[in-house]
């Protein structure tokens, strides 16, 4: 399931994009139901979802992280979180991603 993003990550070529959906700005999906039931996030937010997000910008994608971290209870260890956060600012913002 995670070896397209490990390709993507050892080639340096972005995974394709599709999207899938289009929500307005306000929709918000509360997780803590998720969370509280010890469901982890890549159950339904696998590499496949990264791919469908629009190009956002790297700042955005380090908030979204650490919102992840903090918000959400990802869990994610420190240096996993940095690798994370470099490699979606290296294929998935406004510089370097079209929509």
């Amino acid at each position: 399931m995670l070896e397209p993003v490990r390709e993507s990550f050892r080639s340096g070529k972005s995974l394709v994009w599709n999207r899938v959906n289009d929500l307005p700005d306000f929709v918000y999906f509360n997780h803590s139901i998720h969370i509280n039931k010890g469901v982890g996030c890549n159950t339904c937010h696998g590499p496949r979802y990264i791919t469908m997000q629009p190009p956002l910008p790297a700042a955005t994608w380090e908030a979204e992280v650490e919102k992840m971290n903090k918000t959400f209870g990802a869990a994610i260890p420190e240096d996993n979180t940095k690798r994370i956060t470099l490699y979606l600012e290296a294929h998935y913002t406004t510089d370097n991603r079209k929509q």
